[in-house]
């Protein structure tokens, strides 16, 4: 899974921990960006794609991300918190 061919991009909004796909058997809990747009799914690059804890300390935080829009999810290869 590479973003080479793909334009970077930044997000902000708030980090919050939720249940993800639906009632399937593949429902798990994940963590999304919350903004204007609604519920963004985050991912991070060899990451885990269902749980990355590393999204752990940022959550509740108002945070501006950049990295990948893969249609799917985002791609996170940056993370700063906002003030």
């Amino acid at each position: 899974m590479s973003a080479d061919n793909e334009s970077k991009t930044s997000l902000k909004g708030q980090i919050i921990k939720t249940s993800l796909g639906g009632t399937s058997k593949s429902a798990h809990m994940g963590f999304v960006l919350q903004n204007k747009d609604g519920n963004i799914k985050l991912r991070r690059e060899n990451g885990n794609p269902f749980y990355d804890d590393f999204f752990e300390a940022y959550e509740n935080k108002n945070v501006k991300v950049e990295g990948y829009d893969m249609e799917q999810y985002f791609l996170v290869s940056d993370i700063e918190v906002l003030k």
